[in-house]
């Protein structure tokens, strides 16, 4: 694999929807690494399954947070990965302030051939919200890289505040107490663990 052909990833998918076909190949011929790229949108089948495009309301099955059907790629998804499993998922406590943080750690496990990069993502579910929220909200990352077969403890920190909604009486953003899941998994389609936490 040629070492310019992460940028080109990244150009193809800014050119439309046919260039990404080619990069996104699973019978491409890979290195002996691993890359850990990853898409940042979220790909329909089909333009039919997307609202109108005058219709601006993203509740209305645009982006990741709420889009309806099965994509074709989704948000976070790669097709040239390490394989690897992500086990206990251990936040470091069950409440969390609404102006503080909270730290969950994951152990991640490389169970390929390969060396790469693993990226575990963090996604919070509301669980007790007042008003319309996304199916899933994607609130953290971090990047490992793993040898073929090893194992590491991974620490991503969410802050409260990214939970944060607009108020239209207050005129403010505001956090409000309720109980979250959080999901942590390789893309929206896959989040393996979860543990639930309580916004204060």
């Amino acid at each position: 694999m040629k070492p310019y052909l992460v940028s080109l990833l990244f150009v193809a998918s800014a050119l439309g929807q046919q260039p990404r076909y080619p990069f996104l190949d699973p019978n491409l011929p890979v290195c002996d690494y691993s890359p850990g790229g990853r898409l940042t949108v979220t790909w329909p089948k089909s333009p039919a399954q997307l609202p109108p495009m005058m219709d601006y309301n993203i509740r209305h099955g645009r982006t990741y947070m709420y889009f309806k059907d099965e994509p074709l790629y989704r948000l976070g998804s790669a097709r040239v990965t390490p394989r690897s499993a992500c086990r206990t998922s251990r936040p470091a406590r069950r409440a969390c302030p609404g102006d503080g943080s909270v730290k969950v750690s994951v152990d991640v496990t490389n169970t390929g051939a390969r060396d790469g990069d693993e990226v575990v993502q963090l996604y919070a579910k509301h669980l007790g919200s007042k008003v319309e929220r996304p199916r899933q909200q994607f609130v953290g990352f971090q990047r490992v890289t793993l040898k073929a077969g090893e194992t590491r403890t991974v620490e991503i920190s969410m802050a409260a505040s990214r939970l944060a909604y607009w108020d239209a009486k207050t005129k403010a953003l505001t956090v409000e107490p309720e109980p979250i899941s959080i999901l942590v998994g390789d893309s929206t389609a896959n989040p393996t663990l979860s543990a639930n936490v309580r916004v204060e």
